[in-house]
């Protein structure tokens, strides 16, 4: 079975360049070294580019997205394992039992750093 990490990512699609490079330069480095990936399950921002990269790079992709972002359109749906859980409490203790290690990349929403820090 693959070794998860953990990575907690901005949604936000207005984010200066850079954060998408450094995204899709990660997500092939983990999975080079035999990484996969469990994460939000959504397919923008940073948090999209990652999901999507691991997957083209041969990588495994477990999404956890709670119902109220799978009716705002927000769930990548090529994601090699969907889950839908009710609430965001949820989701993280789904993030944490699967994942061997968490990461956090840089955005600027206030909310990735929450969710990091509540792990």
């Amino acid at each position: 079975m693959t070794r998860l990490i953990c990575v907690f990512a901005p949604l936000a699609d207005e984010l200066d360049a850079k954060y998408y490079r450094e995204a899709e330069r990660f997500s092939r480095q983990l999975v080079a070294h035999g990484w996969g990936l469990v994460y939000g399950g959504g397919n923008r921002g940073v948090m999209g580019v990652v999901g999507r990269t691991v997957k083209a790079a041969g990588g495994r992709v477990v999404g956890i997205i709670p119902e109220f972002m799978k009716v705002r359109d927000w769930p990548w749906d090529d994601a090699s394992e969907l889950i839908t859980v009710r609430r965001c409490g949820e989701r993280k203790q789904r993030m944490e039992e699967r994942a061997t290690g968490f990461v956090t990349l840089r955005g600027r929403e206030s909310g990735t750093l929450e969710e990091f820090t509540e792990m």
